[in-house]
């Protein structure tokens, strides 16, 4: 059955732990309650967000889990914790786990098998893909990743190698993952995150990140950014109160495509498919590419639902938009021939007038809809939205990559905190057999995520750069006439005027009506900025095909392989940001 609104993600929140496998078997006890502390503070503080914010989340029930690398220490000590407090645990090893067995003495071997067999979740890294240290790097990575909140047992002392309990901490820092530090010397807990200070996560290090004492105010306070829409949420409730809008019965926008010749009239763009379909074909021939690189996926219902219905109201509140802003100019124009005319022509006067009024009246009316209605608005939030989910199904399979908007500082947009709250919920990434694996899930991520938007963007390029054209040389063409008109005008009656004066109510209202036409193009030429999108499309197209040829390498590292995947996210996100914050001021208004 059709959903009749927008999905509600499911409120979710994945722990990670990290720290020493060497640990004082005389603290042992205290740290390992510090843990079940921590865990049982998050559970109620995630119940409390649950019943605050029921209206914005699913009719499921909280999910919670914990990343664990099982490794003898601290790693166990959580995993047992968040197993006795209900937490779904989810393994991430550095080895096939065979292998990870035999770098550890027989009682954390023991711990180990028992705590796969209660794992829900075992993420593997993919046979011989990293060796060494670089084995735990990524592990380290994929934890990082995967996680939203990071329980570090560390002695605070600086990092003494790749994939140490230090390093994961400094990578978390940077990527804007809140830490817990627990002490390994048994001291209280701490609060370490760029978010208490507002500062970019990208510029701190160990030695300097914010820190505070993890009392419960505090806590609260992360977990509420973590989880929550921004206060008043009243944007969130417009858009999950949102219905399926099929009919698009403004037909400005698709006429001027079709006079300019930039694109044809089609059924589509009078009658939308229902949201559900769509877009059918493209997740289907996704997921079954994975299938064909060796990687199943399951899981992704609520991620496609939610992109169907982003991207679906993104395209109808765009198209309404721009039919307004056509209107718009051309309106005014007509309702100044009109008035024109009422003036060269008396015996019409009375209905040329009151046609001039209706037009004037449709334009107010069109303006205070559009404006009260928020049709500028919804449409940049909801496309943003849009193509940031889309690029979730990608980035989460490669298990390392990082979720676009995670490392915002201050007060999320309420389009960031929807993106993030889906991914929290998606379930944790596939193991990848073996580095031939990673490649063929590499180049079929190319083919169907990166090559789509780089044809794309040509697209946008050539359709808005021929929009611009015929515009401006519209504009051009309609002032060269209107010149001419007045010299042929000039000319006739004196050299002529037995002939052209007949004709002066005409002329003169020609003279009046083509600058008024062109200046109508010039206006929706420049309220548009054709030009300028399809500039930021052509400059986007040749970085992803950059990134493009990066990912399509043989024997890429999964590392890198996800640092080229966010790339690709990072440049995409920033052209809609750019073409954003382009038109947040374009919003429709009454030409003057």
């Amino acid at each position: 059955m059709t959903a009749a609104h927008p999905p509600r993600p499911q409120l979710a929140l994945t722990l990670a732990i990290t720290g020493h496998r060497t640990l004082d078997p005389a603290l042992e006890p205290g740290l390992a309650a510090a843990i079940g502390d921590v865990l049982t503070r998050v559970q109620a503080d995630v119940a409390a967000i649950a019943r605050l914010h029921h209206d914005h989340f699913a009719d499921e029930p909280p999910r919670l889990s914990l990343i664990s690398g099982l490794a003898a220490g601290a790693d166990q000590i959580a995993a047992g914790a968040a197993i006795a407090h209900g937490y779904a645990l989810q393994a991430v090893l550095p080895f096939p786990r065979e292998r990870y067995a035999q770098t550890m003495p027989p009682a954390a071997q023991a711990g180990l098998a028992s705590l796969l067999d209660q794992a829900a979740h075992v993420w593997e890294a993919p046979a011989g893909a990293a060796e060494g240290d670089h084995a735990y790097v990524l592990a380290a990575d994929v934890t990082v990743a995967g996680c939203d909140l990071l329980i570090a047992v560390w002695d605070g002392e600086p990092e003494r190698g790749p994939g140490g309990t230090a390093a994961v901490v400094a990578e978390a820092v940077r990527r804007g993952v809140p830490v817990v530090h627990v002490p390994s010397s048994g001291e209280p807990p701490e609060l370490l995150w760029a978010g208490l200070d507002a500062v970019p996560p990208e510029r701190l290090r160990l030695d300097n990140v914010p820190a505070r004492c993890l009392d419960d105010a505090t806590l609260a306070e992360v977990l509420a950014v973590l989880l929550t829409p921004a206060l008043p949420a009243s944007e969130v409730d417009e858009y999950l109160a949102e219905t399926e809008k099929l009919d698009r019965w403004r037909a400005e926008w698709p006429l001027l495509l079709a006079i300019t010749g930039v694109q044809k009239l089609k059924r589509g763009m009078f009658r939308a498919t229902p949201y559900a379909l769509a877009n059918r074909d493209d997740w289907a021939g996704h997921a079954a590419g994975c299938t064909a690189a060796g990687v199943e996926i399951s899981g992704h219902d609520r991620l496609e639902s939610a992109f169907a219905w982003a991207d679906g109201l993104a395209t109808h509140y765009a198209h309404v938009f721009r039919s307004g802003m056509v209107f718009n100019f051309f309106g005014a124009s007509v309702a100044v021939i009109f008035a024109l005319m009422a003036g060269l022509l008396p015996g019409a006067k009375i209905g040329l007038l009151v046609l001039e009024l209706l037009v004037v009246g449709g334009v107010v009316a069109n303006t205070s809809i559009g404006n009260g209605r928020q049709w500028h608005r919804r449409w940049l939030d909801y496309r943003y939205l849009a193509e940031t989910l889309r690029l979730l199904r990608s980035l989460r399979l490669l298990g390392a990559a990082n979720p676009p908007g995670r490392d915002l500082i201050g007060p999320r947009r309420w389009t960031d905190w929807y993106a993030l709250a889906i991914w929290q919920g998606l379930p944790r990434p596939p193991a990848l057999a073996d580095g031939a694996t990673l490649t063929a899930l590499n180049r079929h991520i190319v083919a169907h995520e990166l090559d789509g938007q780089i044809a794309y963007h040509h697209l946008v390029h050539s359709r808005m750069h021929r929009l611009d054209h015929w515009l401006h040389s519209g504009g051009q063409t309609l002032l060269i006439l209107t010149g001419l008109t007045g010299v042929g005008t000039l000319l006739g009656l004196l050299f002529a005027y037995d002939v052209v004066k007949p004709f002066s109510l005409q002329l003169s209202l020609l003279s009046a009506a083509l600058p008024t036409l062109g200046g109508a193009l010039f206006g929706l030429r420049g309220a548009g900025d054709f030009a300028g999108v399809a500039r930021r499309s052509e400059a986007t197209a040749e970085r992803l095909a950059r990134v493009a040829a990066l990912l399509r390498r043989d024997g890429l590292s999964h590392t890198l392989a996800a640092r080229a995947l966010e790339e690709a996210a990072a440049i995409m996100l920033a052209d809609l940001a750019e073409w954003r914050s382009s038109y947040a001021d374009r919003k429709l208004a009454v030409p003057s």
